[in-house]
C-alpha cells in the first residue's frame, strides 16, 4: 500500500528505442527481473505499434500499457485494436472523450485520465502525469483512482515523493543496468 491509498506499489518499465528489434528478449528479461508491468510508447493506430504490442503480450503475461505520443488523439476504433494487440492500459496526454472512454472500456482496455486535463470523472480508474508531481498535485478525483507518473528524466523519486501509486521507469535510463538491481533500487 502506499500510504493510505488502496494500492500496492509498482513499477513499470518503458521499452526504449534501441530495445524495439529485440523487444521480445527486452520484455521477458524485465518480466523476469520483477517488473510489475511493461510499457510501449507509440501511435496506438499504427499497425507497427500493435504488433510491437502483440510481440510483448506473447514474451510476458504483465500488464500492457501503450503511452501515446503528445497530441494523438485516440478515437473509439482504436479500443478493439489495442484489446486484440493485447494492451491492458493506454496512458494518452490528451482525456479522451466519451466515446472513446466507452469503446475502451467495452473493449477492456483502462484508460488513464491526464493530470494536466484537470478534474478526472468520477468513474476514472486511474491518473496519469508525465515528469514531476507531488503528493499535491494529484485532482481531488475518485479516490479509488491509481496515479501513475513517468518521472521526470533522470530523477529518481519514491512513491511518497510523488504521491503516486505506479512508476513509470524510462527504459532509455535504465539501459546497461542489470534488471533485478535496478528495480531493487526504484523499491527502496
Amino acid at each position: 500500500m502506499t500510504g493510505a491509498r488502496p494500492f500496492v506499489p509498482r513499477l513499470v518499465v518503458q521499452a526504449p528505442r534501441e530495445a524495439l528489434a529485440e523487444l521480445t528478449t527486452w520484455g521477458r528479461q524485465w518480466s523476469e527481473a520483477g517488473a510489475d508491468g511493461l510499457a510501449l510508447e507509440g501511435a496506438p493506430a499504427d499497425p507497427a505499434v500493435l504488433g510491437l504490442v502483440a510481440g510483448l503480450r506473447a514474451a510476458s503475461a504483465l500488464p500492457l500499457e501503450v503511452i501515446p505520443p503528445p497530441g494523438t488523439r485516440l478515437g473509439p476504433d482504436t479500443a478493439e485494436a489495442l484489446a486484440r494487440a493485447g494492451a491492458d492500459w493506454v496512458l494518452p496526454a490528451q482525456a479522451p472523450e466519451g466515446a472513446t472512454a466507452a469503446a475502451l472500456e467495452a473493449a477492456g482496455v483502462g484508460w488513464a485520465w491526464p493530470l494536466e486535463a484537470g478534474t478526472p470523472p468520477a468513474a476514472c480508474r486511474r491518473v496519469h502525469a508525465a515528469g514531476g508531481a507531488g503528493p499535491g498535485d494529484w485532482p481531488a478525483g475518485p479516490a479509488t483512482a491509481e496515479r501513475s507518473l513517468v518521472p521526470p528524466p533522470g530523477a529518481v523519486v519514491g512513491f511518497g515523493q510523488s504521491g503516486a501509486d505506479t512508476l513509470i521507469l524510462p527504459g532509455a535510463e535504465l539501459a546497461g543496468a542489470d534488471p533485478a538491481a535496478a528495480l531493487a533500487e526504484w523499491r527502496r
